[in-house]
């Protein structure tokens, strides 16, 4: 399974897109698991993003 996340600022906001490529043996517990991990990394983003904001 490979998992793609792609975070861009656009003049209309700020665009997150998730696209997934499965393989054959993926489960759902995978799937979860991935998207799990991925809303972990887009959390961290937010805060890193927010942190810069406050200090620039």
């Amino acid at each position: 399974m490979k998992l793609t996340i792609t975070i861009t600022n656009t003049s209309e906001g700020w665009n997150v897109q998730a696209t997934e490529e499965l393989q054959d043996d993926t489960t759902f517990t995978d799937r979860i698991a991935a998207l799990s991990f991925a809303r972990n990394v887009i959390e961290k983003a937010e805060k890193k993003i927010l942190d810069k904001a406050i200090n620039d």
